[in-house]
């Protein structure tokens, strides 16, 4: 289906699944087809980057996650942020 909701919520399912590259894949989706929240999108992005070790693509996810019209959204993917920026400067994998 050509549902962006759809497709946000195949990559939450995929998210708890922990299988990270479809999460990034349907998230991605979910933003081509204008999904209205994309910052949760993003947000998804960043955090199966991160659990995958690929800390850059994480960054840059949730770099786009804190232009979300959510506050809260804002403040969680800032908080991320912050711990990948951190562990980015600590040497951690890219």
């Amino acid at each position: 289906t050509g549902d962006p909701l759809w497709a946000f919520r195949q990559a939450k399912v995929y998210n708890e699944l922990g299988n990270w590259d479809r999460v990034v894949e349907t998230a991605q989706v979910a933003i081509a087809r204008n999904y209205e929240r994309p910052g949760d999108a993003y947000f998804l992005i960043g955090i199966a980057h991160a659990e995958s070790g690929r800390l850059r693509d994480a960054k840059t996810a949730f770099q786009s996650a804190t232009e979300s019209d959510n506050e809260n959204d804002r403040k969680n993917a800032a908080g991320w942020l912050a711990y990948i920026n951190d562990r980015l400067s600590t040497g951690a994998s890219s």
